[in-house]
């Protein structure tokens, strides 16, 4: 086979074997060169797939012109030379569109094409794509794998997955006038489609054969619809690689968890000792994990109170040009530093303050009421029963900020028996904060914080307060602690 040519016959016979019939609509990635030798090229390749659909078929190709405006005339395709062949072909129409324009020839060419421009999306219902799954149409791969299949975006669409994007791309309209498109759900970058092959072959969705050198899989588009929204359902993330090294997908993922952020009542933070001494570096990690509330104890080594003025003014600078918010300051429980704690609130922009509980809070909540700051407590050394005497006797309603470890490293267990009493009326802040009575710290639910009791709990209350991720000494790093919480999510 490596030196032996390929005809126009051998390509029709091949095309009959995988199931391609007279009348079908049919979508064709191709590599022309993954064939071998084929006798006269391209155009062979097109005349094969015309036979076998015959006058009564539409013969569909991606046209996808990347050069900028887009122009429907003279645009070339990008996607090799099968489907640059086959545009410039007599009684071949193109669709308008910027970005995912597909060219037709045959019996419902115009109907498959038909105000492409007009769809609110590039690949969904109202474009060639969608339209080939509504119709019962197939998709034929020629020694391609469905990374390049683009139907495969529609499903995308259909699922409206929270990781696609809006897009804008510059196009020239009939008249040659500069226009911009803007689309919704737009397909981002790596997806990991070729994994779906064991889907395909376990439901029966796709068939496949070989045209000269090249393997060649024909997909039935309505099977492969149901068979992907089936699997979707199950997994959000389905199309996504699981490489930690892939930004593409990592990016994407975040996405998919922002979304059911968005779902909860509670706003998720991040401790800033937990995640660098170094603004640059929280900055990074904070959005690579899409969390974007901040809350400030240290920084560069110091307890944020002590960091001078224009250095902490830096890094404020930084996490506004970042997207962070830093929305709550660890302050001092020295009475003699509030009104310096005060001042330190309101530089930052944050409109709560955090305290280790005192023995009296009473100071420090008439200080927040006079200047409209939310104050919590933090339990940090004392037991249960004394927190809660503490904050009862000063009146102080969903004043605690619940750190578990600190119960755990007094020998308390913080679900069992700390929050069922009293205490659970008087958390406004969770420190998602596990440690074994042992004293090490680990990652959430892996030690005797009872943190995924905690956090079940409140959800179950509609907490609205922040759950923060957070560790201590030697414990876990952020992107750990990060895994850790989504493992307890999908448990809950």
């Amino acid at each position: 086979m490596a030196g032996e040519s390929v005809d126009r016959a051998m390509i029709v016979e091949g095309l009959r074997k995988l199931g391609l019939k007279a009348g079908d609509i049919v979508m064709v990635h191709s590599s022309l060169s993954s064939i071998g030798r084929v006798e006269d090229g391209a155009p062979t390749v097109i005349k094969a797939l015309l036979e076998v659909l015959t006058p009564a078929g539409t013969l569909l190709m991606p046209t996808f012109g990347w050069s900028r405006p887009f122009d429907l005339a003279n645009s070339p395709s990008n996607l090799g030379a099968i489907t640059e062949t086959f545009r410039t072909m007599p009684g071949v129409v193109r669709s308008l569109h910027p970005t995912h324009s597909v060219s037709a020839t045959g019996a419902r060419a115009e109907e498959m094409i038909r105000d492409h421009i007009t769809s609110p999306t590039a690949a969904g219902r109202g474009t060639p794509y969608g339209r080939l799954i509504e119709l019962g149409g197939k998709i034929l791969l020629i020694g391609v794998d469905n990374d390049r299949n683009t139907t495969m975006h529609t499903l995308e669409e259909y699922v409206e997955a929270p990781y696609l994007s809006d897009r804008e791309a510059a196009y020239l309209d009939e008249n040659g006038r500069e226009q911009t498109k803007k689309m919704r759900l737009f397909p981002g970058p790596h997806r990991d489609f070729i994994g779906l092959g064991a889907l395909f072959r376990r439901r029966e969705v796709e068939s496949v054969g070989k045209i000269g050198r090249a393997v060649c899989h024909l997909i039935d588009a309505k099977r492969m619809r149901d068979a992907v929204l089936a699997a979707f359902r199950d997994d959000p993330a389905l199309v996504l690689c699981d490489n930690p090294n892939c930004a593409d997908c990592v990016m994407q993922r975040r996405g998919i968890q922002l979304a059911k952020l968005r779902q909860e009542d509670f706003t998720l933070s991040a401790l800033a000792s937990s995640v660098s001494p170094y603004p640059d570096h929280i900055a990074d990690e904070m959005n690579r994990a899409g969390v974007y509330d901040l809350v400030v104890d240290r920084l560069l080594g110091e307890p944020v109170w002590r960091v001078p003025e224009h250095r902490l003014r830096r890094a404020l600078a930084l996490f506004g040009e970042e997207g962070i918010t830093p929305s709550a300051v660890c302050c001092s429980a020295d009475e003699s530093l509030l009104d310096r704690s005060v001042e330190l609130v309101k530089t930052v922009g944050a409109r709560t303050a955090i305290v280790p509980l005192p023995p009296d809070p009473k100071p420090f909540l008439a200080a927040g009421e006079q200047n409209g700051i939310e104050v919590l407590f933090e339990n940090h050394a004392f037991p249960s029963r004394v927190s809660l005497q503490t904050l009862e006797g000063a009146g102080a309603k969903e004043a605690l900020a619940f750190n578990p470890s600190a119960f755990v490293l007094l020998g308390q267990k913080p679900f069992l028996g700390v929050f069922q009493s009293r205490i659970k009326h008087h958390v406004g802040m969770l420190y998602l904060s596990d440690a074994t009575f042992g004293g090490d710290y680990t990652l959430p639910g892996r030690g005797n914080g009872e943190v995924k009791e905690l956090l079940s709990i409140l959800r179950c209350r509609s907490f609205s307060g922040r759950v923060v991720l957070a560790t201590g000494p030697g414990g876990p790093c952020f992107r750990d602690l990060v895994e850790g919480f989504w493992a307890l999510m999908e448990s809950l």
